[in-house]
């Protein structure tokens, strides 16, 4: 059985909708720091988005500038000095 990431999403929405109808007054506090807590978290997400899509672009460009050095290599019919005994 296949789950689609359309389903997983309905059903996520549907148990959250549900859990805020149920859900009574909470008549509770929230303490300043939460504030900046929750700010810091979010830089945290955000840095750590940046620095992982940087990391895969790296990858990407690298992997397509290999491969345009080892087509231009064919073409050309001599190898890199560089490259010989690697």
């Amino acid at each position: 059985m296949k789950i689609s990431v359309m389903s997983v999403i309905k059903i996520s929405l549907l148990l959250v909708v549900a859990l805020d109808l149920t859900a009574s007054k909470a008549n509770a506090y929230i303490d300043p720091g939460a504030g900046s807590y929750a700010f810091q978290v979010a830089l945290a997400g955000m840095a750590g988005l940046l620095v992982s899509s940087k990391l895969i672009f790296q990858k990407i460009r690298l992997f397509f500038l290999s491969r345009t050095a080892s087509s231009k290599e064919e073409q050309s019919g001599t190898k890199d000095s560089t490259s010989v005994g690697k």
